[in-house]
Formats: structure tokens, sequence, C-alpha cells
């Protein structure tokens, strides 16, 4: 815990002891202090309740990868494409009761996809070299169907590491979103531990930090997934720096943060179709990986 000014635990701080917010927020300060260049202080936030803005509407956390584009005679043929969604419901749910040690609370909270899209038949390796959820492969035409059924328009922050370049793929590809905020974990960790951009080092040794071992780390839901971790651990880590708050199990908190980072890779395997399976956009809405 820091030992910065100690904070009036005479303020209520509601939206700091609600589990389900206490993630979206310490989100959202990352992108107020990304975009000011300096350190977003949450005492300020407190005074000014900045947070009102956000407290009574929910918002998607999603990390979006796009690699290996085929491209043939000016147009893109086919692609990799990762996705991942952090439920901050349920990660909500985990910190206000603690899951049992046997549960794999990663698996629970994120939600990952790694889609093959083309008219072409990948290769199976891929199948197992995506370590974190569900693999599909997809035809171009049904690309927006799917995707705008687990991705809401105008309505998630989007976490990149390294300047973003999904967005604009997809819409050279018929998808258009707009996000909330996009927030580059890059520069959270130059914020957050206070180091010149030389200095944050790579993705593959943030990686490394989680104590995650994945073999393709750079295959598209792989890739994905981790930001999302690598997130999470940064988060973790802010969390023992600030002071604590009367009420706020922020220990416990931090605990069940760390525990997410560094939980072992939990996959569903499909069957290797040439085809998208039928399951509609709705049915891979509700489906959780952890099943």
């Amino acid at each position: 815990m820091s030992d910065t000014e100690k904070l009036d635990d005479s303020q209520d701080h509601s939206w700091f002891k609600r589990p389900e917010r206490f993630v979206p927020q310490w989100v959202m300060g990352y992108a107020r202090e990304t975009q000011h260049l300096s350190r977003w202080s949450w005492d300020l936030h407190e005074r000014l309740k900045t947070w009102k803005a956000t407290e009574d509407s929910s918002f998607q956390i999603h990390s979006i990868n796009v690699v290996d584009d085929v491209v043939r005679r000016g147009a893109v043929h086919s692609y990799q494409i990762g996705i991942s969604i952090l439920d901050t419901d349920r990660l909500g749910d985990a910190l206000a009761k603690t899951p049992e040690p046997d549960v794999n609370v990663a698996a629970n909270v994120i939600q990952s996809h790694h889609w093959v899209v083309g008219d072409e038949e990948y290769d199976p390796k891929f199948e197992n070299s995506f370590e974190f959820g569900r693999m599909r492969y997809l035809p171009k035409h049904k690309l927006h169907e799917q995707i705008t059924g687990i991705i809401e328009h105008k309505k998630f922050i989007l976490i990149s590491h390294g300047p973003d370049k999904s967005l604009s793929f997809l819409k050279d590809c018929g998808v258009h979103f707009e996000v909330l905020e996009t927030i580059d974990t890059e520069k959270v960790v130059q914020d957050v531990r206070q180091v010149p951009a030389d200095k944050v080092g790579s993705k593959r040794d943030l990686i490394k930090e989680t104590g995650v071992k994945c073999q393709d780390p750079v295959l598209a839901g792989n890739a994905a997934h981790l930001t999302l971790r690598i997130l999470l651990m940064l988060i973790q880590g802010d969390v023992d720096r600030h002071p604590h708050r009367k009420g706020v199990p922020m220990d416990q908190w931090s605990l069940l943060l760390q525990r997410i980072v560094n939980s072992k890779p939990k996959k569903r395997k499909l069957l290797r179709r040439k085809r998208s399976p039928s399951d509609s956009a709705e049915q891979i809405k509700n489906t959780s990986i952890a099943s």
C-alpha cells in the first residue's frame, strides 16, 4: 500500500465498494491518465465525482487482435482474428465472493475467441495453438453478424498493447465500431510503474511476468487474451500501491486479481470444420468458456 496522503474515510466511497464497478472504474482511470499524460489521482476522482458519468451505465472491456491477413488482387482474402472479453459482471461476483480454490477464475471471467475468417480451410494446428477458448472457422460474409453479436457498438473500452490496428482493419472489412476509449497497456506501464517508454519492455516480457506459459503468444486469440491478463496484472500492482479505503477489501481483491493473472490456460476444443458452426451469435454471446 502506498504511503501517500491519507484519504478522508468520512467519505462514502460507494462506487469503490461495489465489486462489479471496481475494475471498470480503475480502467476508466487509465483512460483519463493516458489522455492527459499524467498520473491520475483517485482522490481527485472522488472529489470531482468524475465516476458519475459511468456509474449507472455498463460497458464492455475488450481486446481485439488481427494477424496473418492474406491479400489477393488488392482484396483481403482471409485472416485470423482474436477477441477477448472481460466479463465485469462475473468478475464482480468473484470479487464479492472468492471462488473455491479449484476454480479457474480466468476462464470464468475472460471469454476468448479465435476465428479463422475466409473461404478456405486452415491448418488444424491452429486449434492446438489456441490455448484460451473457442476456435472457429468463419466465412467472410458471416463476420459482421457474428462479431456484432458479441461486441456492442459504442459500449466498450478497447485494450491494446501498442497502437491499435484492429478497428481500421475491421472497418476495411465492412465492420465499423466506435469505442468509448482505447487504452494502450504500454502507456499504462509507463504511468503505473513510472518508467520511460524505452524501459517498458516487450509484450513477451510482460507475459512472463504474469507467469502464464503460452506456446504461441502471437496467435490472434492468444494475443488478445494475454493483453487482458497484462491489464489485470497492472491493475493488481496499482491496487497494492494505492491507499486502501475503509470498508473496501482491497487486499482480498488484489489477491483475487493476482489469481486470475496467474491462472493456467483453459480451453474448449471444437471439431475442425470447413464452414461456420450453426450456432447463432446469441448462443456464442451466452456461452461460458468455463463450461
